[in-house]
């Protein structure tokens, strides 16, 4: 699973990935991926909630 993020390279996903190895071992692929798909989701919620956020 590491080998495959680290060919993405996506230092944030990298980084949680070395920081649970654990939990990591358990993961397949699908899981993995839905993952992912979770965090890009949330990424994308919050880019659009800080562009459209008025702050008083």
């Amino acid at each position: 699973m590491l080998e495959a993020a680290e060919r993405e390279g996506d230092p944030g996903v990298l980084a949680w990935l070395r920081g649970h190895r654990d939990e990591v071992a358990a993961l397949d692929v699908q899981e993995f991926s839905a993952l992912l798909r979770r965090r890009a989701t949330l990424t994308r919620e919050w880019q659009f909630f800080s562009k459209n956020i008025r702050c008083w």
